[in-house]
């Protein structure tokens, strides 16, 4: 499975392998450069949302906006300007917005195309508001928290759903619709979607192209599999086995860089295997039906 396809099945095995290989301290890094603030230990846990601390909505909002920016991060600021009694205005330099160039616009351009997919038919259909966005829904084990971020070309939106201020509590069978989970693809994507249907006005354009075109190449590590079964070390991984780099993009399902094409968790003989995963890959929200609860 490729980054494509593992992003829109919200498949987080695929990413484990690449932190694995690429080592936590990048993924650390290129959070920073994103705009997460947060404190980040640097752990391979933390790939997956796994931090001491969490990060917040805002971090977050940033983060995107990171992306749909062309590579520029944006101190946010709540003030846009102070009006005085006589009329005039000023803004102090504490409040100017502060850009900084974090990556090249093929690179975030690689990822605004994987997300804008992930709207149009991965786990994020619910937050489809019918002009260029993309997102990504995010979710805890046993539904305690349920996200989805996501962003248009002007506009940068976080929500989050859980349970504020108490012990975790699961959300499983608590969406309306299905009596199914609650997961990112849920309230979060409906919130978001109908938020921003609101927000982005009579604007509807598309994201700009980029001016450094991204540049990929092949990439597969120790951790890199291509899906078969490693029982007990028996299977040794093919150092020199096709993967895909960081961003690469390619059509959802094209397995063209990734080896074969397995559905997540299928086993050796192309079968689900349902202790392949704590907890099951994000199913789409198709009518309320979400992946099957923790058991």
């Amino acid at each position: 499975m490729n980054l494509v396809t593992a992003t829109l099945k919200s498949d987080n095995s695929v990413y484990a392998q690449l932190t694995a290989d690429l080592g936590p301290d990048k993924v650390k890094e290129t959070a920073r450069m994103l705009g997460i603030t947060s404190p980040l230990e640097g752990y391979c846990a933390e790939t997956l949302g796994g931090l001491k601390i969490g990060v917040s909505p805002l971090e977050m909002a940033n983060a995107y906006a990171t992306i749909a920016d062309g590579g520029y991060r944006n101190r946010p600021r709540a003030i846009r300007k102070v009006v005085f009694p006589d009329g005039h205005s000023e803004l102090p330099n504490r409040w100017k917005v502060k850009r900084t160039k974090a990556f090249d616009d093929g690179v975030t351009y690689e990822a605004t195309k994987i997300l804008e997919d992930n709207i149009q038919g991965g786990t994020g259909t619910h937050a489809n508001i019918g002009c260029p966005a993309g997102g990504k829904t995010g979710t805890t084990d046993k539904n305690i928290d349920a996200w989805f971020v996501g962003f248009t070309p002007r506009l940068s939106t976080a929500v989050w759903v859980g349970f504020p201020g108490s012990a975790a509590v699961s959300m499983n069978g608590m969406y309306a619709p299905a009596g199914g989970n609650i997961d990112g693809g849920t309230y979060p994507a409906d919130i978001w979607g109908e938020y921003m249907k609101q927000a982005v006005g009579k604007y509807c354009g598309d994201f700009k192209k980029p001016t450094e075109p991204f540049q990929s190449q092949p990439f597969s590590g120790h951790y890199a599999s291509k899906g078969g079964k490693d029982d007990k070390g028996k299977d040794k991984l093919d150092p020199n086995a096709p993967g895909i780099a960081p961003g690469t993009q390619s059509a959802p399902g094209d397995d063209s860089q990734g080896g074969t094409q397995k559905k997540p968790g299928d086993n050796a003989n192309g079968n689900f295997d349902p202790n392949a995963y704590e907890t099951p890959p994000q199913a789409g929200p198709d009518g309320g039906a979400q992946a099957p609860p923790d058991g």
